[in-house]
């Protein structure tokens, strides 16, 4: 698993999932290969087609929401 941070990225053996499980009050899966501090959100934004991407602080960038799981997202979110 690739973790991006402010520092830089670091790999590390432990699963999305058991980081998701571990972590999980502080962190949002918005895609199945992809966990965002929530702290980390800046905003979400939904285009014309309802497709959910969440913007990054700090000039992290903006990630693709699931559909599967944006109404997550939005919910823990707001």
């Amino acid at each position: 698993t690739t973790v991006r941070h402010t520092g830089g990225e670091d790999l590390i053996e432990d699963s999305l999932r058991s980081l998701e499980d571990e972590f999980g009050a502080r962190f949002v899966r918005v895609h199945r290969s992809a966990l965002v501090a929530v702290a980390q959100v800046d905003s979400v934004e939904r285009d014309p087609d309802g497709q959910c991407a969440v913007n990054l602080r700090h000039g992290g960038g903006r990630l693709q929401v699931s559909r599967r799981l944006a109404a997550e997202v939005l919910r823990r979110l707001r």
